[in-house]
């Protein structure tokens, strides 16, 4: 394979941080697999829950007495259907609203070098683990479902799947230098993708052996976060350094979303409002799945199960594809151009003011020792394409009108994930790395805002089309989806300069050149 000539042989520090990145992907697979394992059956559960308390409200429900289970007809009513979308929605906010609220503060707090990144890997795991003892008790003594609420409320505060993505991938920011990240970021993806094929197949397992109790499906998942957990504790780092440069306080311990945007940095707003909208997007699919399929298709979670499973296995190919292409560009480290000496200051004060905490990287011929990652080329690209693949894949999905239909789209579903690798590469490619906690976080928040204002919005609009067209909510995701394609064009080579230098004092991983 060809590499950088001017590239220097990988140290055993080198060998063994690069060592340490590989064997945290185990992490987020448990962690995937385990969350695949759950979503089917507990959607389904809600939905039973729901269809069964509204139908406890009807003449014949009440004949049948408390706890009887309706049939299968009954919870296909369009009106029932809307009851269920607009509950299920409900719950949803109980946990994106504190996510929301969380997932920046936990980004700022995981750049301090006294708390790391670790706290921030394992609350939503134990969040995850509490609210699966809430359905666990909810289905042991037939509780009503606004005990749910306390399940969706332990996630949404402990951060949620958005605030270990944010955790997870701000460590991995310190471990890999800019020009390596795609590459990595994509191996993580592939890593999660395979967990997600793996769940499912394991919930189906669970399903044909201990048929028609849910509380079995809910406990296994419960082991396998526990696992996660036990891995996260043992695999990675603490992700706690001493300071090694001499930054103004306010580095640490300040930052919101303003300073997003200031100085302005067109790459990084493309990638928060791509990170809406594509998160926005797949709220479509999150609202309407169970209940469309099961309307449509009669599809009940062992059908989900086997769907989800070809659905993440084309998508762990589409990533294998991907990953060849970006090992290469991994290597193409742009040399520094030549330029004036210039005198390195503290990052946080210019002539005793403090400069905007998302200070914008300095162009790699203006600073000597910036070193400058890809320039945006294969990154603005497949965003395109796979924002463009998940827009057609929705259409698709809008217009089938037999089960098969909708899992042969399953295959261009799969292009769109290489989109997501690539937006976390850009963002920590347009901050300087004791930075990229809060970047991540703040993007976290945008995807939380996305899951908030996504299923209000496609609720609606199922409760309103459904019996007459069931699919107008997969088109509205498809709009959602061409729009973040046009967006992605905005991507530029001058946003994507790592401020090596401009990071005073010290070595810095994004300085080096770690030898994959």
């Amino acid at each position: 394979m060809d590499r950088d000539p001017t590239a220097a042989a990988p140290n055993d520090g080198e060998r063994a941080r690069l060592s340490r990145v590989y064997w945290n992907l185990a992490v987020p697979f448990f962690l995937a697999a385990a969350f695949a394992m759950l979503m089917a059956p507990q959607s389904q559960f809600v939905l039973r829950l729901i269809c069964r308390e509204h139908y406890a409200a009807t003449p014949a429900g009440k004949v049948a007495g408390d706890g009887a289970e309706p049939p299968m007809a009954y919870c296909k009513q369009p009106d029932v259907q809307g009851q269920i979308t607009q509950v299920s929605t409900a719950l949803s906010l109980c946990s994106t609203i504190p996510t929301i609220l969380v997932t920046s503060l936990y980004g700022r707090l995981s750049d301090n070098p006294r708390i790391g990144r670790k706290p921030f890997l394992m609350l939503p795991i134990v969040g995850e683990i509490i609210s699966i003892l809430c359905l666990v008790l909810i289905a042991r003594f037939n509780l009503p479902s606004t005990y749910l609420v306390i399940g969706y409320f332990a996630v949404g505060w402990s951060g949620g799947f958005p605030s270990f993505l944010m955790a997870f991938f701000a460590l991995t920011s310190e471990l890999i230098p800019a020009s390596k990240r795609t590459y990595f970021f994509t191996l993580t993806e592939g890593a999660m993708l395979s967990g997600l094929t793996v769940g499912p197949a394991l919930m189906s397992l669970v399903v044909r052996l201990v048929p028609g109790d849910p509380v079995v499906v809910f406990l296994a998942s419960a082991a396998l976060f526990g696992v996660t957990l036990v891995l996260a504790q043992v695999l990675v780092d603490g992700g706690k350094s001493a300071p090694t440069h001499h930054h103004h306080p306010s580095a640490i311990t300040t930052g919101s979303f303003h300073d997003l945007y200031r100085p302005w940095n067109r790459t990084r707003m493309v990638v928060l409002a791509t990170t809406f909208l594509s998160n926005a997007g797949i709220m479509a699919h999150m609202v309407a799945f169970v209940p469309y399929t099961y309307r449509r298709y009669g599809w009940t979670a062992e059908q989900d199960g086997v769907f989800q499973s070809l659905s993440f296995l084309w998508k762990v190919i589409a990533i294998a594809v991907l990953l060849p292409i970006a090992y290469r560009q991994r290597h193409l480290v742009a040399a520094p151009a030549a330029a004036e000496p210039q005198t390195v200051v503290d990052e946080g004060e210019v002539d005793g003011e403090t400069q905007p905490l998302l200070e914008a990287p300095k162009p790699s011929g203006t600073t000597a020792g910036a070193t400058a990652s890809s320039d945006g080329t294969l990154e603005r690209r497949v965003m395109v394409f796979g924002f463009a693949a998940y827009a057609v894949t929705f259409v698709l999905f809008a217009v089938a009108t037999q089960g098969w239909m909708f899992l042969a789209a399953s295959p261009l579903d799969a292009a769109g994930i290489l989109a997501m690798p690539m937006q976390r590469s850009l963002a920590t490619q347009t901050v300087p790395r004791q930075h990229v906690g809060l970047l991540l976080g703040i993007l976290s928040a945008a995807n939380s805002l996305a899951n908030i204002v996504g299923p209000i919005a496609f609720t609606a609009i199922y409760s309103a089309t459904v019996g007459q067209w069931d699919g107008a909510v997969y088109a509205a995701g498809a709009v959602c989806w061409a729009v973040a394609g046009v967006l992605a064009l905005g991507v530029r080579r001058e946003d994507l300069v790592v401020a090596a230098a401009a990071e005073a004092g010290g070595a810095d991983p994004d300085e080096e050149d770690v030898q994959v």
